[in-house]
């Protein structure tokens, strides 16, 4: 696995365990975007199964400006944690605190993250 594909990886299931509480909704928007990344189904269960058991001990966020080098790269990733956040239908505070570091260590303009939150909440629906 890539190491951006890991670090991604890695913020997706921080984001599922912000709350302490894995929602199905969670889980279904994840599967979803595992397979976009390009995971097979077998390794969607081996990822959910290693991943979802318990909570990570790193919750320290994940960089996803440094792991991915290219600002689309960097709004694919974000848009994918925030499709994470709003697919219970609201975005829990822990969430934000994750989603807002991340918009201002990127730079993101209100307009972009006016634009990915549409993104988000269209593919959760």
């Amino acid at each position: 696995m890539a190491n951006s594909t890991h670090g991604l990886v890695k913020a997706l299931f921080q984001m599922v365990w912000a709350d302490d509480i894995v929602s199905p909704e969670e889980v279904e928007a994840l599967t979803s975007i595992l397979r976009q990344l390009g995971f097979s189904l077998s390794e969607v269960i081996c990822l959910l199964d290693k991943n979802l058991s318990e909570p990570p001990d790193d919750r320290s966020p994940v960089q996803i400006e440094e792991i991915f080098p290219s600002r689309e790269d960097q709004k694919m990733a974000l848009q994918a944690l925030m499709t994470i956040c709003f697919s219970t239908g609201s975005i829990d505070p822990e969430q934000v605190g994750y989603i807002e570091g991340l918009v201002m260590r990127m730079g993101l303009s209100a307009h972009e993250l006016e634009e990915l939150r549409k993104q988000a909440t269209e593919a959760t629906c």
